[in-house]
């Protein structure tokens, strides 16, 4: 998912103007966001125009503006959103401080502020494209997937050209489950890619594709997607996604290069320990496996995974009630509560594996109440974990 756009606002009003006394041409064009400004740039060259007096109202709210987008890319939310509410006040149409003030709004998590500002703004104009795919951008966050399918969709009618909304799109699909709608948003994303494309943009889209691609559990097609994106861009969400797609595949030993290299990225990132262990324990290796399950834990001592995974090997072993101890353990840090209903896929697969290994240590009951708890969060539930091999 591509973040939001944010954007300058225009000097349309000062056509012809000249810097004012203290204010050079430079700084003014820094100002109007020319010559690829820096922040600290921007920040000084919107400063001394504001600090001239000579401009009032409706001139002088661009300089407020850009000097909030200055302060919002430096760091300074609150100092920013004061500039945009000061500007908005002064030219209350301004596109461009709309928007930038409603991606403030998101960041602090105030989603109904954030909706109001782009919905204000597409009242404004409703050709306004770049709202629109704010407002996708922020319904996805929101979860609400179906909404943002819409705004995007709009984007892409008046923009057909514009990668990053197929791209944003085919996420959305994702999220719903319409995987080949993911798949044909992905490659239409990729195709588009301008050929002065940075290698981080192209493996995202890459990315996203494979995400895709393995939800449909055709991992011939998402393991070349993830090796391109890991070759443009050799980071770990790539290669946790390419050691994963081999482990789900059957073929966990050529996990093992990925998690190595991994671990040469960060060696005490206690997730990756994690990752060692079960996969080491999926290649029949459970013994083994349990000196990186503890190294995880020695590293992160309330770690979920490491404790599910240790279950996991304990299980491999037929120590039933030990692995049952461990995801006891991994349920509690999750803060799980026994019997209430799984808040998120990973409870959703604690509460599977533990149910598997309660009806294989003769407490049926139990068990089948277990994965009933996860069914209800992630039907699917039993169908991977069949095609995983437990």
């Amino acid at each position: 998912m591509r973040r939001f756009i944010v954007v300058f606002a225009l000097f349309s009003t000062l056509a012809g103007l000249q810097p004012a006394l203290a204010q050079t041409k430079q700084q003014l064009a820094w100002c109007n966001g020319k010559d690829n400004p820096t922040p600290q740039q921007m920040f000084a060259g919107c400063e001394a125009g504001i600090k001239t007096g000579k401009y009032k109202g409706a001139q002088l709210a661009p300089f407020i503006l850009n000097r909030g987008r200055a302060l919002s890319d430096m760091g300074d939310k609150d100092k920013a959103m004061s500039d945009y509410n000061q500007g908005l006040k002064l030219a209350p149409k301004d596109l461009a401080g709309i928007l930038n003030r409603s991606n403030i709004h998101s960041e602090r998590g105030e989603f109904d502020k954030a909706q109001a500002d782009l919905d204000r703004a597409i009242a404004i104009n409703s050709k306004y494209t770049l709202a629109y795919y704010n407002r996708g951008t922020l319904f996805h966050k929101m979860k609400d997937y179906k909404r943002a399918i819409d705004d995007f969709t709009i984007v892409i009618k008046n923009a057909p050209k514009f990668g990053p909304a197929y791209n944003n799109r085919a996420v959305a699909y994702s999220s719903l489950k319409q995987y080949d709608k993911a798949i044909a948003d992905s490659t239409m994303a990729i195709s588009l890619l301008p050929a002065n494309a940075t290698d981080v943009d192209r493996a995202i889209l890459y990315g996203t594709r494979a995400v895709a691609y393995g939800k449909k559990w055709d991992y011939a097609r998402a393991i070349p997607d993830l090796n391109e994106a890991v070759r443009l861009n050799p980071s770990r969400v790539y290669l946790m996604g390419r050691q994963a797609s081999y482990d789900i595949s059957g073929q966990p030993a050529l996990a093992m290069p990925d998690i190595d290299e991994l671990l040469k990225l960060d060696p005490k990132d206690a997730a990756v320990w994690a990752t060692r262990c079960l996969v080491r324990t999926r290649m029949g290796e459970p013994e083994a496996a349990m000196a990186d399950c503890n190294r995880a834990l020695e590293l992160d001592p309330r770690n979920a995974e490491a404790f599910a995974n240790r279950g996991y090997a304990y299980a491999r072993l037929k120590q039933n009630e030990k692995a049952i101890a461990e995801f006891d353990i991994a349920l509690e840090e999750k803060g799980y509560v026994e019997g209430k209903p799984a808040s998120e896929d990973s409870i959703a697969v604690y509460l599977y594996l533990r149910g598997v290994i309660r009806i294989r240590a003769g407490d049926a009951l139990a068990g089948a109440k277990d994965i009933a708890a996860a069914k209800a969060v992630n039907p699917d539930m039993v169908e991977f974990y069949a095609r995983y091999g437990i």
